[in-house]
């Protein structure tokens, strides 16, 4: 009995010559009964080509390992080389010019190029991450989920009508939480408005808007940069220093996802296990915002994507599409995507530089691993899983998706392309362990948790967030974002002993644990939260949370902020068979503030008795400012005004708040420094959580 194939680069000396043929060798010594039942096929080190999905069915559901030569590196890789540099002086500059094979051009203009195995940046304007100020508001449509728009007015210093081949340019624009890429259609002299091909999400004005151009010829000025050329179909390049047209490898994706697990409902692809492989260069095209995901790959089906409804759509071919998605890149395929799949395993992979997110684990799926792997420079976030919606399981439970372990995992450097990518997203699912993964340098929140605004129904429950080090967030780019972003009535659910730090947001909602619309009957314990650019934790709204033992300390606004409640939301809050008493249960947590109040709210109701406990709690600030009373009330971008109210710790004692709590140094080994460990003689000793649990288990642990 055979139970194993090696498989080896083209040019090489092994059985198969590609992952697909070693797949489609076994089906058929499986189906003369010669494979054994446990099977391996091993990949060699080196390049493997890789130009089409491969799909894997039902029909390949047998114990089966698809792995690396031990101590040996193999790289599946989607891109095409660019070759045959022609080197020429323009505008003053060695500019080098390669024509873009057509596998590549099948997937539109080409938005990523990589050199050495480093992304390059398309020519931009403004340089950096310096971003312009619309001129003006534009002129909203209408019928639509957002207000949207199609055109704006930007400054004359911030447009050129001398740019050659305006629609060649694309415009990115960042607006409130999410980022759009509008190709540029037409430049209209008379109004002084560049018109878009595609729609935006929100209304653009100067207030919450910033946005910057790429793939201008003109703008190619620094090294490193590159221009698409669409007529010509290449690409123009600046070398950076030391570059030669010899010993560069430059690169573009050509390739959409590499492995497609896609069984069916009632006969899931299971017992499969990938382990020690590279997935490179992928994700060449633009993942359209649609209630499904498409492939266009022969023979396969599409498949529903539970984060799309239908009015996130255009409602008809006629209309513009949408430049981006309403929220969290969820339009994104992965590099691995999954359905009606089960009992599988991804084990010390690494997904780089590509443009969409790394794995998605879609409709249909239960029991999966993914553990170990790396996620870099990838255009969209590292792990995405969604099932069906809780309205759509009623009448299709078998679109269930549940159970995903998501552990040990690096993703850094990632949302490139897309900016409001997710490290980790969770929609519509259940029971899923994410622990000790280490998340950074993203522009938006580090892990998402939940897909339903409000106390509608929701398919998220007992999902366990925990452990993991996430830092480095929003960069000052997007706004409404966490370390940990939780959506929606949830019960059973655990975000616990995570280290979160500098998370900064553009002009609002930079926070360390993020509770926002409906979010409810969730525990959030042990959890350090620091240096974010406004609270450390903050509540939308929602009912019944749990807050108790987590560590606040040097956060830019307060310790807490809880933006509305019961009477901001009226009737919403009275669901049937359910009595609600609480917005959050406050409880043995230490704040620090420097300086800095310790709560803010929008409304004085949301921290009166009546809808906020707060008890046992450790507060203090080691360089108070005696102007500044212990709460105050601050409005935000997106609330009335309301008569401020301030109050002192006595008056807010009375208030029927933290009569047991103390005020004084907490004992931190160095808490200017943010080392919250426990001094020997700590007051906290024997009355808190030891902090040590957090700060040192919280990220990836040994093998």
């Amino acid at each position: 009995m055979v139970s194993e194939l090696t498989v080896t680069p083209p040019g090489g000396a092994g059985e198969c010559h590609s992952l697909n043929e070693a797949l489609q060798r076994l089906r058929r010594l499986r189906n003369r009964g010669e494979a054994a039942r446990d099977f391996t096929i091993y990949l060699a080190g080196g390049v493997h080509p890789v130009t089409a999905p491969i799909v894997l069915t039902e029909a390949d559901s047998w114990p089966l390992t698809i792995r690396n030569v031990p101590g040996e590196t193999p790289v599946l890789d989607g891109g095409v080389r660019l070759a045959d540099w022609r080197i020429r002086s323009w505008n003053g500059r060695t500019v080098w010019i390669a024509r873009v094979p057509a596998s590549a051009l099948a997937f539109g203009p080409v938005r990523q190029l990589f050199v050495n195995g480093e992304r390059r940046v398309r020519s931009r304007f403004p340089k950096g991450r310096e971003v312009f100020a619309p001129a003006g508001t534009s002129r909203p449509l209408t019928g639509r989920l957002f207000t949207s728009c199609d055109r704006f007015r930007p400054a004359p210093s911030d447009w050129s009508n001398q740019w050659s081949d305006p629609q060649g340019i694309e415009a990115v624009l960042l607006q409130k939480w999410t980022d759009c890429r509008l190709p540029v259609e037409s430049f209209d002299p008379v109004e002084q408005e560049v018109v878009f091909g595609r729609n935006t999400r929100f209304e653009i004005d100067p207030e919450t808007t910033r946005y910057f151009w790429e793939n201008i010829r003109e703008q190619l000025t620094e090294p490193g940069e590159y221009y698409f050329d669409r007529n010509a179909g290449e690409v123009w390049y600046l070398p950076r220093p030391g570059e030669t047209p010899e010993t560069i490898e430059a690169v573009v994706p050509a390739l959409g996802p590499f492995l497609i697990f896609s069984g069916r409902p009632e006969n899931p692809v299971r017992f499969l296990r990938v382990e020690g492989l590279t997935f490179r260069h992928g994700g060449a095209a633009r993942a359209e915002v649609s209630t499904c995901y498409d492939f266009h790959t022969p023979g396969l089906e599409s498949f529903l994507n539970g984060f799309i409804s239908h009015a996130w759509v255009a409602r008809s071919k006629a209309e513009r599409k949408f430049g981006g998605s309403p929220q969290a890149a969820a339009q994104l395929p992965g590099l691995v995507s999954c359905f009606h799949a089960a009992d599988l395993a991804i084990h010390g992979c690494r997904f780089e530089n590509a443009g969409w997110s790394g794995v998605l684990l879609g409709v249909g799926c239960d029991l999966i691993r993914v553990e170990r792997c790396a996620f870099r420079h990838l255009g969209g976030g590292g792990v995405v899983i969604c099932g069906g919606s809780a309205q759509t399981l009623r009448e299709q439970p078998e679109l269930a998706t549940r159970r995903a372990l998501i552990t040990d995992n690096h993703i850094g450097e990632c949302g490139e392309v897309n900016l409001c990518s997710v490290g980790i997203l969770i929609g519509h699912a259940a029971e899923c362990v994410v622990e000790h993964n280490h998340i950074h340098d993203l522009y938006y929140s580090a892990i998402s948790c939940g897909w339903s605004w409000g106390y509608a129904p929701n398919a998220a429950h007992d999902h366990r967030i925990g452990f993991n080090h996430l830092h480095d967030l929003g960069k000052g780019m997007l706004c409404d974002m966490g370390g940990v972003y939780l959506l929606g009535v949830q019960p059973g659910t655990r975000v616990y002993n995570n280290l979160i730090h500098d998370v900064n947001c553009r002009f609002y909602g930079g926070w360390g644990i993020y509770t926002d619309e409906g979010s409810s009957h969730v525990v959030v314990e042990e959890n350090i939260c620091y240096h974010c650019s406004r609270d450390g934790f903050h509540q939308h709204y929602g009912r019944e949370n749990v807050l108790r033992y987590n560590i606040s300390a040097f956060n830019g606004d307060s310790g807490l902020r809880i933006s509305a409640g019961l009477t901001d939301r009226g009737g919403a809050w009275n669901l049937p068979g359910e009595h609600y008493r609480k917005n959050i249960n406050f409880f043995g947590n230490v704040v620090v503030q420097s300086g800095k109040t310790f709560f803010l709210t929008q409304a004085r109701e949301t921290l009166s008795f009546d809808e906020f406990y707060s008890e046992a709690n450790w507060f203090f600030d080691p360089a108070p400012n005696p102007e500044l009373p212990f709460a105050r009330n601050i409005p935000i971008w997106f609330e009335e005004r309301h008569p401020a109210w301030q109050a002192n710790f006595a008056e807010w004692q009375a208030e029927g708040h933290d009569r047991c709590s103390r005020w004084g140094d907490p004992g931190f080994v160095d808490l200017a420094g943010c080392d919250f460990h426990l001094s020997a003689d700590s007051p906290l000793r024997g009355v808190f959580p030891d902090p040590a649990r957090t700060l040192d288990q919280a990220g990836i642990r040994p093998e």
